[in-house]
Formats: C-alpha cells, sequence, structure tokens
C-alpha cells in the first residue's frame, strides 16, 4: 500500500485492488472518491467507481470503508487488505479514540494543526496532508514525497507530513 497527495488536499492510496483518492477534482481512473464534509466538488458516480460522501458501510473491489460522523465531521475507515486507514481532518484529531487498530490515521489540515494533538495518537503511523499553511514548520521537517508501507521502518518516527507530489 503506498499513499501520494498528487494536489494540495487530495490523498491518493494505491493498493492491489485499485486505488482511493480522498478528496479529488476528478475521479480519474479511482475504484474509490471519498469527499469530506466540507468538500464542493461534485463527482459523479460510473459503473467503474464508488463515490462516497457521508456515513455508512461501504465495499467496491474487495475495499472496505466505513463511514462515521460522532460529531460535525464523518471519519472513514478503510480496509484495503493489506491495511488499515482512518481518514480524519485536523479539527476533529482531539476527539480520536480508538485510533491504535489502525496502520496509518491520515489526517487533512483543513485548519491549523495541532502538533500535540498529533503526537497523542497511538496508531503506527500518522500522515498529515493538505494546505502547507496549517502544518507546524517542525512537521515540515519530516516530509516525504510518497510512503510505502513496506518500507515503513524506513520512515523516521510516526508523524509524517505527506507533502504534494
Amino acid at each position: 500500500m503506498e499513499l501520494t497527495s498528487p494536489s494540495v488536499g487530495t490523498l491518493k492510496i494505491n493498493c492491489k485492488k485499485g486505488y482511493i483518492l480522498i478528496d479529488p477534482d476528478s475521479s480519474e481512473d479511482a475504484k474509490v472518491v471519498i469527499l469530506n464534509d466540507h468538500v464542493t466538488q461534485d463527482i459523479v458516480q460510473t459503473e467503474n467507481n464508488l463515490v462516497i460522501y457521508g456515513p455508512g458501510d461501504f465495499e467496491a473491489s474487495g475495499i472496505l470503508i466505513k463511514g462515521v460522523r460522532p460529531e460535525s465531521e464523518t471519519m472513514y475507515s478503510i480496509d484495503t487488505g493489506e491495511g488499515r486507514i482512518l481518514i480524519v481532518c485536523s479539527t476533529s484529531v482531539a476527539k480520536l479514540s480508538d485510533e491504535d487498530e489502525f496502520d496509518v490515521v491520515a489526517v487533512k489540515a483543513v485548519g491549523p494543526v495541532e502538533e500535540s494533538a498529533l503526537s497523542a495518537l497511538t496508531s503506527k503511523l500518522v500522515v498529515v496532508y493538505g494546505d502547507e499553511g496549517n502544518i507546524p514548520e517542525s512537521l515540515k521537517a519530516k516530509k516525504e514525497p510518497k510512503i510505502n508501507m513496506k518500507k515503513r521502518d524506513e520512515i523516521e518516527g510516526n508523524i509524517v507530513y505527506l507533502e504534494r507530489k
């Protein structure tokens, strides 16, 4: 499983079953497109992809997705078969619980990112992406253009900034 950020605010999760785009400008050839609550793009679902907006249980090509909205924003749990990822916005990080069961917690910087809130997370890896203006300088020093989960041991620390490719 590999993570990249093809554009500001977009996360691409590439796995053997296809790839997933979070908040893209277009669906391209993605198996799954997930749109967060604050996104205004209008992505049309086709017979070749699944577009998700909001809570619910979904499945596409063996990729399992669960959207839950405990308060004001939807969080997405994704099981690709190669790992489990939790997708959240930076405004919801402080409210997370049970995130340690995920291989990756991906945090979209929709507002200023509190590094102390990220440090409190117990997941194996915390990946921050999005508007660079919301990323603390100390986190920008730990930037990566892509993250390959098979090479997780090559990444220093457990909090990484995924810069736009």
